[in-house]
């Protein structure tokens, strides 16, 4: 069930600014010059359009959080923003669930970059693998300081070692500095290794991807070679790579392209500039 209309009066300005809205019923919102968000089945649609909003499936199936991170949500005496919640699996009064797109429980479809709230509305922001699919995370996360109150607490996950995902809206890999600069300007900034992060979960979405690739696209002579490969082997080909096995070398070298995308280690890049 959508938010009511005197809470979305309460927090919601717009977008990316402190300039109050007049809800209706319906759950629009108009600005003072004028301008108009519609709503979607009672949720306030409060981002640029196109592309226009889609409603996503009612089965689909959103990575699930851990209790306590949950719990830490719904603990808050005032109110939890929680960005990029999908098919959140579960609902809290005091939670505000925003999606670029309409999910299952959805409060309000926005953009991180430019947040629908008050300066100063919420006591704590959430948002759990959202960053890398931003197109700036640096103006996201300069959006979340906004609409914090003083000593309010952000929480993300991002990726590092993770290969392309939600493509083409996968745009970042951050390192740990990189996460840093993005929050450069909050204070007490803690980032380390969640347990869902271990670089056991790095390895085996690699080995994953790369198997499927051999599987769907290449020999069986490939995919063998690939499935038979030890971690010692393969730290031996960056140790010393003259040494590395030259039959499963060539398989390497022909992954296709596009496959490749998906998984290389970087990317070199050429431009020009406009006439």
């Amino acid at each position: 069930m959508a938010k009511s209309t005197a809470l979305l009066q309460e927090i919601c300005s717009v977008p990316g600014t402190d300039e109050a809205l007049e809800f209706a019923p319906d759950g629009s919102a108009t600005a003072a010059d004028g301008t108009h968000f519609r709503a979607v089945e009672g949720v306030p649609v409060m981002r640029r359009e196109p592309p226009a909003v889609e409603r996503r499936s009612l089965d689909h199936a959103t990575n699930p959080l851990s209790a306590a991170r949950i719990d830490a949500m719904r603990a808050t005496t005032g109110y939890t923003l929680f960005i990029g919640a999908g098919s959140s699996p579960f609902r809290a009064r005091n939670v505000i669930e925003l999606e670029y797109h309409l999910f299952r429980d959805t409060d309000i479809v926005g953009d991180a970059h430019a947040l629908p709230f008050h300066d100063g509305t919420f006591e704590h922001v959430v948002a759990m693998n959202v960053f890398e699919h931003l197109r700036d995370p640096a103006l996201a996360a300069s959006e979340a300081m906004r609409v914090l109150q003083p000593l309010g607490q952000i929480v993300i996950h991002t990726a590092f070692l993770q290969p392309l995902h939600e493509a083409p809206v996968h745009y970042y890999n951050a390192t740990e500095h990189g996460v840093r600069e993005w929050f450069r300007d909050f204070d007490e900034v803690d980032v380390h290794v969640s347990p869902n992060f271990n670089p056991l979960y790095a390895i085996s979405w690699f080995a994953h991807e790369l198997l499927q690739i051999a599987d769907g696209q290449m020999s069986p002579e490939a995919s063998k070679r690939f499935g038979g490969l030890t971690l010692e082997a393969l730290a031996g080909f960056w140790r010393a790579p003259g040494d590395f096995d030259a039959e499963t070398l060539d398989h390497f070298w022909s992954i296709p392209p596009d496959a490749q995308a998906s998984i290389a280690a970087g990317f070199e890049m050429t431009a020009r500039k406009p006439g």
